[in-house]
């Protein structure tokens, strides 16, 4: 026991004399002995895969199964499915196979460009949410592939000043107004380098007046604080860094996110009436790596009891069946573990074979190398 590092035995649970090593996403787990110090490791750790396991575990599959159906409009999945698959899957570092990947990247370009570039209505009858999930699904690939990026920078511009409706963006055309459609609209632009003036410049950052009560941020300001809508704000604040209005927080911010902290219930808690929720991993987690809060590691403990043994997949409670949404923001959240640790997130290690979590941008939340590589792409349009 005395050759472990304090960052390794976080991850382990002692149980008499044998330990077990928790975050894994296969069913078999990896078994030490304290006796043989930790000589006996399991061989075939080959098997690791992560398209293997969407083929062979029921919760991936019944998910994954309807890619074969993608090209009917009736069976057609939202954006944000392919968000949660392709970024869970760029975060653990496994690559796709070549034809799963053409047949979702075609995906994607039909519901982007669904009535073609001559029509500036392209996404009427999508949401901004979706064009949000889509365009960060293809920055996973480090590519956009379009034929004429330059009229698709364009397109995207005139949908963007489109939905902005009396100095606030909606989610569509005549949709709902909240801080996601704004922290939307920056991530979109500062992708494809459109962030202009006519963008923001009406936009009046009213964080401190639309603060609720216990410090947070909901909907409306006598609203109850919400953890997604607290982090769409302050992640909002980094785009305006230099500008004065964006240095003007609530006094009580800091308390009320080391309120949302329950190491002792096991999880983050993001809003005042429900339970501790696994999603609030990277979503309150975020804003404590943004803001350099604390960030107690304890809360992950929530993710040995979440994961379903025969499917391999998190769900948002104790108990309840996994999805792929709250599977996709419990890896976002251990990878926030990599500005705590100056290790990268292991799954398992030995000599022939390292698989850790990438280290990905708090704002973002996909990897870091990715945005780097959009931005870059996007300069030299």
């Amino acid at each position: 026991m005395d050759n472990f590092s304090i960052i390794e035995l976080k991850n382990f649970q002692i149980n008499k004399l044998e330990i077990f090593y928790q975050f894994s996403f296969n069913q078999k787990k990896i078994l030490f002995n304290t006796k043989k110090r930790l000589k006996k490791i399991l061989k075939k750790f080959n098997d690791f895969r992560f398209l293997q396991v969407l083929k062979s575990h029921e919760f991936f599959k019944k998910f994954f199964s309807k890619i074969n159906y993608f090209s009917f409009s009736g069976n057609q999945l939202q954006s944000w499915f392919y968000f949660w698959f392709i970024n869970a899957a760029d975060i653990i570092g496994i690559k796709i196979e070549t034809s799963i990947k053409k047949k979702i990247k075609e995906t994607l370009k039909f519901i982007l460009l669904r009535k073609g570039y001559l029509n500036k209505n392209f996404f009427s009858s999508e949401t901004l949410l979706s064009l949000y999930s889509a365009l960060l699904s293809f920055s996973c690939f480090e590519k956009l592939e379009f034929k004429n990026q330059r009229a698709f920078q364009i397109t995207i511009y005139s949908f963007l000043r489109k939905i902005k409706k009396k100095k606030v963006y909606r989610c569509s055309a005549y949709g709902e107004s909240d801080s996601r459609s704004f922290f939307c609209v920056l991530v979109i632009s500062s992708f494809f380098n459109i962030l202009t003036k006519n963008l923001w410049k009406d936009i009046i950052l009213l964080f401190y007046n639309k603060c609720s009560l216990d410090g947070g941020y909901g909907c409306d300001k006598l609203e109850e604080s919400h953890g997604a809508l607290t982090y769409c704000e302050i992640a909002s604040f980094t785009f305006f860094s230099n500008r004065d209005d964006s240095s003007v927080l609530h006094p009580n911010f800091e308390n009320w996110v080391l309120k949302k902290l329950k190491p002792f219930e096991f999880g983050i808690q993001g809003r005042p009436t429900k339970l501790p929720d696994t999603c609030y991993l990277f979503w309150v987690g975020g804003i404590s790596i943004i803001c350099s809060f604390l960030f107690p590691l304890e809360c992950f403990n929530v993710l040995i009891f979440n994961r379903e043994r025969k499917t391999d997949g998190f769900s948002d409670q104790i108990g309840k069946i996994p999805d792929l949404y709250h599977s996709c923001y419990s890896i976002c959240g251990l990878a926030l573990c990599n500005f705590v640790w100056k290790k990268k997130v292991c799954f398992f290690k030995n000599k022939k074979k390292r698989n850790s979590l990438f280290k990905i941008n708090p704002v973002y939340g996909i990897r870091e190398k990715k945005v780097g590589a959009i931005l870059k792409l996007c300069d030299d349009l």
